[in-house]
């Protein structure tokens, strides 16, 4: 039984490496307390295995010598395996054998002691024993092991090119080493045995958790059939329950925000009640890959807003699957696409626009939509509006939407910056389009001048628009903006599409999630390029052409 411990604690460190993964960024007790078991484990594996290797191997070497089993070897050569055990090298020995009146060389693996290298040089005889019935199980033997009179006897053994590897022998054993131990059925038992000790040793750790195992094992299910996980906005009891638990590790009940995901539960809470400090807190559903159970910032942060806070009390939690509900019907009603496939998320604030709370439901597409509520579910406001949004601009689809744009862009930089317009980058999204330039057309500082132009509503945007203030970024390589023929972007958009289908995105059976252009020099390239990002599916990719709108690589 003692074989099968070190086995036992190798399925005790399996079943903590497994909480591990999903307590990472935890702070709870479950994460120390699997840390320490996890490394008990190991150092205990190894002791138990180093012992029980030293303790198995004397044993074997006494039996053999006491059977007869013993007989003379020649180092044809011998090389460092790089590999140190107690600061002695191990090495790998060619031999040539003479055991039981046979002669056949082997190969071996042993341990010399640093002191007595010279004694196993090439050339050199040593006794030898067989440990088990396959004759290529040898070891060398110490004088001290086999008395100084069997060492007066070495046999001359022939050259090592006249002698063959035991493999090449009438009747040799080629299934492995140690077959005798290793066939039929014993080989079937001690596997089986070995597995039900590691088995034994994960559930040892795994059982105390089995309501978290059953969910970790069920969103990973969902997240590799490519389902979205949105069980704190859908599901009351999950959010209650989340809430229950972030609330009772939160170190006041004073909030300035909370953000709820699919799977995550994150506030910024006050350190201390009327205080001007906060700190995250973070609570993922069990399973939740390196976030689940609690998890609390090292890092505090100045609160930006002071007026802006309120209680666990204030939300109306019972309530927020529902008003999120609402909130999808309304995007899906006014004729707003993608909010099925997004991921979405609410942000709750107490905004002075609205002098109350503001719960607000995101939706990721190809532009963010929102839609804001209050406490009794009335929506406030939505963005963008449906009447702003129909009819829409296409600027990848439509090649007048697209050139009417940039002829908007360019009329505006054209204020600022002479002609031609040398740029860094230009980005277009199906409705809106960035073009970047080196601030006052200095490409040797790092700062950039940004240019906008968004259909009328999406965020408040308005046609051509620019940043108040320069960005710092990092340099990039200008070309001049006449270079591009907008047509082009029409041509490798309708062509990355085709090739994510290929790719298997399903892209001709549904819109893209996320779908946008950009054009620039490329580290260490000469020229522009295009580069097609796709998203459909939940599978990304991203296509590269030249200027003419040949295709370069995808991926």
């Amino acid at each position: 039984m003692l074989r099968l411990l070190p086995w036992l604690f190798g399925g005790i460190a399996v079943g903590s490496a497994v909480l591990l993964v999903f307590f990472a960024e935890s702070k709870s007790f479950i994460y120390s307390t699997t840390l320490t078991i996890s490394a008990v484990a190991a150092v205990a594996s190894g002791i138990i295995v180093g012992f029980g290797n030293m303790r198995r191997s004397a044993a074997q070497r006494r039996a053999a010598i006491a059977a007869g089993r013993t007989g003379f070897a020649r180092i044809d050569d011998v090389r460092r395996t790089g590999v140190l055990i107690n600061d002695n090298p191990q090495v790998r020995a060619d031999l040539t054998v003479s055991i039981h009146g046979q002669v056949y060389r082997t190969t071996i693996k042993t341990v010399i002691d640093l002191f007595h290298t010279a004694q196993f040089q090439v050339g050199s005889v040593h006794p030898v024993a067989q440990l088990s019935d396959d004759p290529r199980d040898i070891v060398l033997l110490s004088e001290k092991e086999v008395g100084s009179s069997m060492l007066r006897q070495p046999p001359m053994l022939p050259p090592a090119d006249r002698v063959p590897s035991y493999d090449q022998l009438p009747g040799a054993m080629v299934a492995g080493r140690n077959p005798g131990r290793r066939s039929g059925g014993k080989l079937g038992a001690a596997v089986l045995k070995r597995l039900l000790a590691v088995t034994l040793g994960a559930a040892i750790m795994l059982a105390p958790h089995a309501g978290f195992v059953s969910s970790a094992i069920e969103l990973s299910f969902k997240r590799l059939q490519g389902e979205k996980i949105e069980l704190l906005l859908t599901e009351q009891e999950e959010l209650l329950s989340a809430v229950d638990q972030l609330r009772q590790a939160a170190p006041s009940d004073e909030l300035t925000n909370i953000t709820i995901r699919g799977d995550i539960l994150e506030a910024k809470v006050l350190e201390r009640p009327g205080g001007n400090v906060e700190r995250y807190i973070t609570y993922g559903l069990p399973g939740t890959v390196g976030r689940s159970d609690i998890h609390v910032s090292d890092r505090a942060q100045a609160v930006i807003d002071p007026e802006g806070v309120f209680t666990f009390d204030d939300v109306p939690w019972d309530r927020l699957a529902e008003f999120h509900a609402a909130a999808l019907k309304y995007t899906q009603d006014a004729g707003l696409e993608g909010t099925e496939e997004a991921e979405p998320y609410i942000s709750i604030l107490q905004l002075p626009v609205d002098e109350d709370l503001s719960m607000t439901s995101y939706f990721p597409t190809a532009h963010l939509l929102s839609v804001a509520y209050d406490r009794d579910g009335t929506i406030l406001r939505t963005s963008p509006a449906a009447t702003e949004i129909d009819p829409a601009p296409k600027l990848l689809e439509s090649l007048d939407d697209l050139e009417a744009a940039m002829a908007d862009l360019t009329e505006l930089i054209s204020e600022r910056y002479p002609k031609p317009l040398e740029v860094s980058s230009v980005s277009v999204w199906p409705q809106r389009a960035t073009i970047t330039l080196p601030f006052d057309g200095d490409t040797s500082k790092n700062l950039a001048d940004y240019y906008h132009w968004e259909q009328p509503g999406v965020r408040g945007g308005s046609g051509a628009r620019t940043h108040d203030a320069p960005v710092v970024t990092t340099h990039e390589p200008t070309f001049e903006l006449n270079d591009i023929h907008w047509v082009i972007v029409q041509e490798v958009t309708a062509d990355a599409l085709k090739r994510a289908d290929a790719n298997g995105s399903e892209s001709s059976e549904s819109s893209p999630e996320s779908l946008y252009v950009r054009i620039r020099i490329p580290l260490g390239e000469d020229t522009p390029q295009v580069q097609v990002s796709v998203k459909v599916n939940q599978h990304y990719r991203s296509f590269i052409y030249d200027l003419s709108g040949t295709f370069i690589k995808g991926s």
